[in-house]
């Protein structure tokens, strides 16, 4: 299967879940997730998040309820006693009760939620249409100055469209228009079907996006299916035109530009490019 079908494939699921999709696009989609191993394991592992998001947001017994059943429990081992428990004791029995099991609960829910929705950075500046959708929430949200940052967001900037993000790191991301990106920052290992490099990164799945990364501690590298640009402390700006190949611009700083068939070393000043027909870094001319 091409990436630009999966591409379309994935820009369908939450239509598909939801029902919203015309009978024949839905025939198609379900048709390709039947023939696509790739996309189908990427679509039960989005509905296993899913569930696994539902059953940690589920109603629970209020945490008074709780605390009262600890305290009859209390009550029948100590009933051989001929002295009755003070008022001041089961108070204060109910309240520890009822604060070990909102403890309880708030640790449970941060185990399952908490490594998804690392503050990276925030917004300053949105122009046009400008969406982010966090992991695991099934539509994406429009972005305005000052909203947050999140790990494993995704970040989709329309035409004539323009985002910016400074991270807390002072690292900076300037998305230009018609880009989709996806953030793996913090060295937390996760599945990047796209890019799968193993180490934090910026996921440039079409588009362009300018860097300007001050340290390792969110990214250090910005990868596409064709090439990977790996950094520190460096100014550049990478392009992706699906299927056919990436460009790389080093403004500051150097660049190590890498694919599967080799790898360069690239200085300010100087363009290079990957191209789908040959897979190798190649120096090119500046456009314009």
């Amino acid at each position: 299967m091409t990436n630009v079908a999966c591409k379309h494939t994935a820009e369908r699921l939450l239509d598909l879940e939801d029902g919203r999709l015309r009978p024949e696009d839905a025939v198609a989609v379900r048709a390709h997730l039947a023939s696509c191993e790739r996309c189908r394991a990427a679509w039960e592992r989005w509905q296993a998040e899913d569930r696994l998001l539902r059953e940690a947001l589920r109603p629970v017994a209020p945490a008074r309820d709780l605390a009262r059943e600890a305290v009859a429990r209390l009550r029948a081992v100590r009933a051989w006693r001929p002295a009755a428990p003070r008022p001041r004791v089961l108070v204060w029995g109910l309240s520890a009760a009822a604060a070990a099991a909102a403890l309880a609960l708030a640790v449970g829910v941060w185990a399952v939620l908490g490594p998804r929705y690392v503050q990276l950075g925030q917004v300053t500046l949105a122009e046009g249409q400008v969406m982010a959708r966090q992991r695991g929430a099934r539509r994406a949200k429009p972005m305005l100055a000052g909203a947050a940052i999140y790990n494993y967001d995704e970040l989709t900037v329309g035409s004539a469209g323009r985002l910016a993000v400074e991270l807390h790191d002072r690292s900076r991301l300037i998305l230009g228009e018609s880009t989709d990106v996806q953030l793996y920052g913090g060295w937390q290992r996760d599945d990047d079907d796209d890019c799968d490099l193993g180490l934090p990164h910026v996921c440039l799945h079409r588009g362009e996006v300018e860097c300007k990364l001050e340290s390792l501690v969110y990214f250090c590298a910005v990868g596409t299916p064709l090439g990977t640009a790996i950094v520190q402390g460096t100014k550049f700006r990478m392009r992706y035109e699906a299927d056919k190949r990436v460009l790389l611009e080093v403004l500051e700083g150097e660049v190590l530009f890498s694919c599967p068939k080799g790898q360069v070393r690239v200085g300010p000043g100087s363009v290079w490019a990957i191209e789908s027909t040959t897979g190798l870094p190649v120096r090119v001319e500046r456009e314009g």
